[in-house]
């Protein structure tokens, strides 16, 4: 065990450390969960991203001056110190192959299109888990499913047209990316203790206000 985890080392499910770990979309929410659940014992990720670190970023993530101009992904991995991590730098769409059977996914691009489209290959794969993330600067967004199939997550989507101001549109603030790494690290800990799940989350920053069902979706 990792000194560092004694304090909670009764509270957080030993097989956490050999669950390998997905994160679609190396930002705000994508940095601060990696982030979270490296220091809860995972030490197996693949990140998937495009984009470079620019100073928007560092304000609303886990990034610092030293990562501008460096790929999201790589300037991730620097801070997992210690831990096995694979970076696909690029695009992705549903033509792409994953081997992520019996491993869980966390959806966190901008974009609602692409995670319509990553959706797809993710419940392809055949994954334990898609947990989806959606944030703005004061409301967050979580779905979970276990065993994903499509029809279930496209009832969750809207497009990005469609979406109201906030959830993935709005400019986004430090605080609710930190509470979305927080959150998805909590239900990646529930998927694999066997704990009842919260299949669906809505947090209200000006209202401090939360909504949540938990029926399994």
């Amino acid at each position: 065990m990792n000194p560092t985890q004694t304090r909670f080392s009764n509270i957080v499910h030993p097989e956490l450390r050999d669950q390998k770990l997905h994160i679609f979309g190396c930002g705000a929410i994508g940095s601060f969960a990696a982030v979270l659940l490296h220091k809860m014992g995972v030490n197996n990720f693949t990140l998937y991203d495009f984009d470079l670190v620019e100073m928007a970023n560092v304000g609303v993530s886990v990034y610092d001056c030293n990562d501008l101009g460096k790929e999201k992904t790589k300037a991730l991995k620097s801070k997992l110190i210690g831990a096995e991590v694979d970076t696909i730098n690029g695009k992705v769409d549903r033509h792409i192959k994953l081997n992520i059977k019996n491993e869980i996914a966390i959806l966190a691009f901008d974009s609602m299109e692409i995670r319509a489209e990553v959706a797809s290959a993710i419940c392809k794969a055949k994954a334990k888990a898609m947990i989806d993330g959606r944030m703005g600067a004061q409301i967050f967004q979580m779905y979970v499913l276990t065993k994903p199939k499509l029809s279930d997550y496209m009832c969750t989507w809207y497009s990005d047209e469609d979406g109201d101001d906030e959830p993935c549109t709005a400019k986004a603030t430090p605080w609710c990316g930190s509470l979305a790494g927080s959150f998805i690290s909590n239900a990646v800990s529930k998927i694999v203790s066997g704990h009842p799940l919260t299949a669906k989350l809505w947090f209200h920053f000006p209202s401090m206000s939360m909504d949540w069902s938990k029926n399994v979706l």
